[in-house]
């Protein structure tokens, strides 16, 4: 099911707002520990400069991952040089109540099992290039403060081609 205008949030101490003047292109998700069951919802970044999706180091032991029981990977971030490790989880990509929160009785698209870097001195949740951007078009609309998602070969895309093969 495509994404279509979904708006930004801005994630504050007073709750979440959408469309403001410093929201971010940024979807509600629901990671999964796929070992336990276990699951935490929040917002996270789409950061297309980011090469995989990274979580916080803190959100593993939350969802029953023992994080240093895997090999870490040196990575370089935005603030410099730091450790990460993989661990299995699975993402659901939730939909937004009109008020800017996660609707979590509607799934709009599942990532199954994937190795995500639980990375530590990060605070947010980022959604790259691997393991998320590489499997869909991303539309973001930054005036309007809004964004649109969708596999490549959706019904959508099917139709207009149809119909540009006709004329």
């Amino acid at each position: 099911m495509p994404i279509q205008e979904y708006p930004f949030l801005l994630p504050t101490k007073e709750g979440i707002k959408i469309r403001c003047p410093n929201s971010l292109p940024m979807l509600w998700i629901r990671v999964i520990n796929p070992a336990n069951k276990i699951a935490v919802v929040v917002p996270a970044l789409i950061d297309t400069g980011a090469i995989s999706c990274a979580f916080p180091a803190s959100c593993a032991s939350k969802l029953g991952h023992d994080l240093r029981s895997v090999p870490h990977k040196k990575i370089i971030t935005g603030n410099g040089v730091t450790c990460a490790f993989p661990h299995t989880s699975i993402v659901q990509i939730l939909n937004i109540k009109p008020d800017g929160n996660p609707d979590i009785t509607k799934i709009l698209f599942t990532i199954n099992e994937q190795l995500i870097d639980y990375t530590e001195g990060l605070d947010a949740f980022l959604l790259g290039q691997q393991n998320f951007l590489d499997k869909f078009i991303l539309s973001i609309n930054y005036p309007q403060k809004k964004l649109s998602v969708r596999y490549p070969h959706s019904p959508i895309e099917k139709k207009i081609k149809i119909k540009k093969r006709r004329h």
